[in-house]
């Protein structure tokens, strides 16, 4: 079967083609453009966890530290601050400046903190005393 091809559609088949080719390269582009941004995010999605892997390495050795410590304490005992409110156990505290800042949370005022009295301990708003308490014993020993 011949078929005869004018002029005129030879040319529209020739502009079909280059639109086609046209659409074809704005297609890829558009490609390429998504790619790269897909490359990118996935670069900033990996240092991002690069950086929170490293935290938690960083928090780890942190809690090994702490457990290590924590493990030594209980062996040897150690020493807290008991605080008293009107001789009465109020709370418990790693350090005398815990123990005064609670007691001062409190009140909502300074307290004026006085070396140890021969008062009662229940005629004194707040006292602190030391206490020993190690791994195993029932009681608190005092230091």
């Amino acid at each position: 079967m011949i078929r005869l091809v004018t002029r005129s559609r030879l040319v529209g088949l020739q502009e079909e083609a280059q639109a086609a080719r046209s659409r074809a390269t704005h297609v890829q582009a558009q490609a390429i453009r998504s790619l790269a941004d897909c490359m990118h995010e996935a670069w900033e999605l990996t240092a991002r966890a690069e950086a929170a892997e490293s935290q938690v390495a960083a928090a780890q050795r942190e809690v090994a530290g702490l457990r290590r410590e924590l493990d030594a304490a209980k062996r040897t005992g150690v020493t807290l601050w008991l605080l008293l409110h009107h001789g009465d156990p109020h709370s418990i505290h790693r350090t005398t400046q815990a123990a005064e800042e609670h007691a001062e949370s409190c009140e909502g005022a300074p307290i004026v903190w006085e070396p140890g009295s021969g008062r009662p301990a229940s005629e004194v708003t707040w006292r602190m005393t030391p206490v020993t308490v190690k791994e195993g014993a029932d009681d608190f020993l005092a230091p």
